[in-house]
């Protein structure tokens, strides 16, 4: 999946190519996930140069030299590549041709990828943002009616672009139990936490930017998780790993987490 750490790696990697290059053409081939008209978007995009690339919470944002800004929305299935050097997928959603015959083109078999003309810039939602603060969680942990912290960190609507398999990294490193009632977590914990996903987030797209090939746009691998981790049946401290399900979702955890409940 696409989280904030691939798209921080996509981030750097679309910057190095695409600023500077003219968009010549775009095509859209699933427009099922899209909010906006597609003809619309490609006439606002079309012939107009890439002069930024930004990560907006989990949207990459191309700012055009025409005033406009192409939003990229990866989905759960969503692999991103390089065109013509990796053509090779069957389910594509839209691929750009740029000048110096650059390709950029997205399969995602559940369909969920789409592009956004001009989307919004809040970033209320973004954990690695400023703006989440022990006062932000206070506020927002009152108003959330889901009981565990891993269900809270994976609502979008709060926390946008961690991700399962990162939340349970993020807790585990905090020695929380990822099935703790997020009202009862004390203040230091939060403050830890807070800290914890930036630290993990960050470091994990390092290692992933260092796992991906010149050719390719990012390395899906996650070999350096600590908790999450099928290959692993204990954690570096020697605790046995446990499987459990939370919010719905695979959940790896260990004993040495504290539940607050």
């Amino acid at each position: 999946m696409i989280e904030i750490p691939e798209l921080t790696v996509i981030r750097t990697k679309l910057a190095r190519l695409l600023i500077g290059k003219k968009l010549v053409e775009l095509n859209i081939h699933w427009q099922k996930k899209f909010k906006q008209a597609p003809d619309s978007i490609i006439k606002a995009a079309q012939n107009a140069t890439v002069m930024e690339v930004r990560r907006v919470g989990k949207l990459i944002h191309l700012a055009l030299d025409n005033g406009e800004v192409l939003g990229i929305y990866f989905g759960d299935g969503a692999i991103p590549y390089w065109t013509p050097l990796n053509d090779r997928f069957e389910y594509k959603v839209m691929e750009m041709a740029f000048e110096n015959e650059i390709g950029l083109a997205i399969d995602d078999l559940s369909g969920q990828s789409y592009l956004i003309l001009n989307p919004d810039l809040a970033t209320t939602d973004d954990p690695l943002h400023p703006s989440l603060t022990l006062a932000y969680l206070r506020k927002s942990i009152r108003t959330f009616k889901s009981s565990s912290i891993k269900g809270y960190m994976l609502t979008e609507r709060k926390m946008r672009g961690i991700g399962g398999a990162y939340v349970d990294e993020i807790l585990w490193d905090i020695k929380v139990a990822p099935h703790s009632v997020t009202t009862k977590i004390p203040d230091a914990k939060l403050v830890e936490l807070i800290d914890s996903i930036r630290t993990t987030l960050t470091f994990a797209a390092s290692k992933i930017e260092g796992l991906t090939g010149p050719k390719d746009l990012v390395a899906c691998r996650y070999d350096f998780f600590k908790i999450h981790n099928t290959g692993r049946r204990y954690d570096p401290d020697g605790h046995r790993i446990q499987r459990i399900v939370v919010h719905r979702k695979r959940t790896f955890w260990t004993d040495r987490q504290t539940l607050y409940s």
